[in-house]
Parts: C-alpha cells; structure tokens; sequence
C-alpha cells in the first residue's frame, strides 16, 4: 500500500481529528481522507452519485448511533446476578412471613417488608 504526507495547520488537524472521534463510521485519519477523495472524485465525475452517497453515509451514521444507543439502553437493564438473588430471597421471605402471620396480599408489591428479615 503507498504512503503520501499531508501537511496542513494545527487547528485544521484538531478539526479532523476531532470529526474522526464523533464519527463512528469513519475509523482514522487515513479513512477520513481516503473517503474525501474518493467523494471529491465522483462529485467531479457525477454530482447525483455523490450526494446518494452522502445520503448512505449519514444514513449508516444515524443506525450506527441507534444502536450504540440501544445497547447503552440494554446494558443499564442487566440486573447482577447477586441483586437479583437478593430481591427473590426477599419476595421469598415476605412471602413466607406473610403466610405465617395470615397477611393478605394480590401482588408481591403488597407483600409486608418489616419485619421480614427477622423471620
């Protein structure tokens, strides 16, 4: 594979650097131009193909954000084995005390909560 430099200022370099960082899809530098010559190019060669493939890129963007939001969202969901332990034990236990003790209950969310750990 070849090798070319580029040189351009500093603040020009923050700007690239930082679009490469918000944008997922693109992965490096060397991406970014990669993808912007080869837009300029059929930009030259066919203005309609460019913007259909502005258009596919945003699109991918926009579904690669999706679901990085969907598996944040799905992630936060996920209770640890040990908390989930915990909260069955205690329905258990609330459960048990309130057949004990005769309390009268349509839900787990009626079922007594003091006391329980004593019994």
């Amino acid at each position: 594979m070849a090798r070319i430099d580029i040189r351009l200022n500093e603040s020009d370099k923050e700007e690239w650097d930082e679009f490469v960082m918000d944008s997922p899809a693109i992965g490096s530098m060397s991406a970014l131009v990669r993808q912007a010559v080869f837009a300029y190019i059929a930009d030259d060669d066919n203005p309609d193909e460019f913007e259909m493939v502005v258009e596919l890129m945003e699109s991918l963007e926009n579904a690669i954000y999706e679901l990085e939001r969907v598996q944040s969202k799905t992630r936060t969901d996920v209770v640890a084995e040990s908390e989930l332990v915990e909260i069955v034990d205690s329905i258990v236990s609330s459960y048990a005390f309130a057949q004990v003790h005769d309390v009268e209950f349509t839900s787990a969310a009626e079922l007594p909560r003091e006391g329980v750990d004593k019994f």
